[in-house]
């Protein structure tokens, strides 16, 4: 269950009214319900942010989107904000490095047909 609504902070599609912020706000609301029923529920979301992080290659609004609704989860889960931070400041760091590596191989290709015109 908190994979499915981990996947609402990704949904960056246009709503009417603000409608989008009133349902991330209502997973949020669930998300911190479900925690206080399930004790074990902690270490599953950890897990599950892991899991549903919009991988490098997503659009950016919607990896915003995520990173900007797990800070806001540090308001009602202080104990794993280390955790939330430091999985979304590795996940910056290997976008980062992803697209570094993609500009140097995209010069690289035209340094190299620039040689052979």
């Amino acid at each position: 269950m908190l994979t499915s609504l981990l996947r609402e902070f990704t949904d960056v599609s246009p709503a009417p009214n603000g409608l989008q912020a009133d349902l991330h706000l209502n997973v949020h609301h669930a998300i911190r319900h479900l925690l206080e029923l399930v004790p074990s529920g902690n270490t599953i979301l950890v897990r599950s942010i892991r899991e549903r992080f919009p991988h490098e290659s997503a659009d950016r609004r919607e990896q915003i989107s995520y990173v900007f609704n797990l800070i806001r989860m540090g308001d009602y889960v202080g104990h794993l904000k280390g955790d939330i931070l430091s999985l979304c400041v590795d996940r910056v760091i290997k976008i980062d490095v992803a697209r570094l590596c993609l500009r140097n191989a995209n010069n690289r290709w035209k340094y190299s047909m620039n040689w052979t015109h």
